[in-house]
């Protein structure tokens, strides 16, 4: 599944690409929105409730506010799928698939205690960002954790 998002759903964009999805945060007009789903083959996720009367695309109008809940509301609507395998496979930023990199090809790019205590790193292809399992990372499958626990 592919999605492209409204400008009022940055946050869940952001946690759709955390789980794995390819999420496009979509910043113009409507017209150019339908038309780079359907040339995409991607689902609208929209609060805009004038969107739901367009029949050319597929499209899910969000109804909540909360990040939680929103993600709940796709897992029923559509079966989204949350896989733990899949965290942080996409950039969080561009969007773009990471990849593993040798730990020496970063040393000079992340902080020296960074460097000293990790030893995977992931690279964006497309805009060069640095990960690696911090913090975050725990933090993230807490949160996904209670929105799975909750949903059951």
């Amino acid at each position: 599944m592919k999605f492209i998002l409204t400008p009022e759903l940055g946050r869940l964009c952001r946690w759709l690409r955390i789980v794995g999805y390819d999420a496009y945060y979509f910043r113009g007009r409507d017209s150019s929105l339908i038309v780079k789903a359907l040339q995409e083959d991607r689902i609208i996720l929209t609060r805009r409730k004038k969107l739901a009367q367009e029949s050319a695309v597929k499209k899910v109008i969000i109804h909540y506010d909360c990040l939680k809940d929103q993600i709940r509301e796709l897992k029923e609507k559509i079966g989204l799928d949350i896989n733990p395998d899949n965290l942080f496979s996409r950039c969080t930023d561009c969007n773009a698939e990471i990849r593993k990199v040798d730990k020496q090809l970063v040393k000079d790019k992340v902080p020296q205690y960074v460097y000293q205590t990790q030893n995977e790193f992931y690279k964006c292809p497309k805009c060069k960002k640095i990960f690696w399992k911090g913090t975050h990372w725990d933090l993230a499958n807490k949160y996904l954790q209670e929105i799975l626990d909750d949903s059951n």
